[in-house]
């Protein structure tokens, strides 16, 4: 790693936290930009993570749509455990936000995945179910609210996830009312 794209992105790390996400989002792409155009030595775990820190930004910045196509520059590879599963959770959000109800189920799943992985088989988990049915909510997908209120009811079962059991039935309960319309 060359030492000077670490130092610039601490310190946009550091400027991070005074909540000015176009500030953060310019510093970001500043590193890539010197990392490209210098051809600086740099791992491609600290660009995916660059990439990740840019999207983080364009979402505090609401555009939900770039969020995605930086995200997606974004090999999920290079990242292990907590932070693979913050990547699929992020391009989850961004994609439930974007009401792309199926591939944003297929991010949580990912993120599930990456979860567990990890160790955690309960909070996180029940955590993507929880946006995936709130997402697809939103979104007044009803077929695909009852198909993926079915499923988390089955998980919630099999789990024994009281609460995402609670949060599941509510959804089918909404997907049938709109259903039987």
């Amino acid at each position: 790693m060359d030492p000077v794209l670490v130092e610039m992105f601490d310190k946009v790390v550091s400027h991070a936290k005074d909540g000015d996400p176009a500030a953060t989002l310019a510093g970001y792409r500043k590193v890539l930009e010197v990392q490209r155009t210098k051809k600086l030595k740099a791992i491609p775990r600290f660009l995916a993570t660059v990439h990740l820190q840019a999207g983080y930004s364009l979402i505090d910045l609401k555009k939900l749509k770039e969020a995605e196509a930086e995200l997606k520059l974004i090999d999920p590879l290079m990242f292990k455990g907590p932070q693979r599963y913050d990547y699929y959770f992020t391009l989850g959000n961004v994609l439930g936000g974007e009401r792309k109800v199926k591939p944003m189920f297929s991010a949580f799943v990912e993120a599930i995945g990456a979860s567990e992985d990890a160790g955690d088989m309960e909070t996180r988990p029940q955590a993507c179910w929880n946006k995936i049915l709130g997402f697809t909510m939103v979104a007044e997908d009803w077929p695909y609210l009852k198909e993926v209120s079915d499923k988390a009811l089955q998980v919630a079962g099999v789990r024994g996830f009281t609460e995402l059991q609670k949060t599941a039935q509510v959804a089918r309960e909404e997907a049938n009312k709109h259903l039987k319309k």
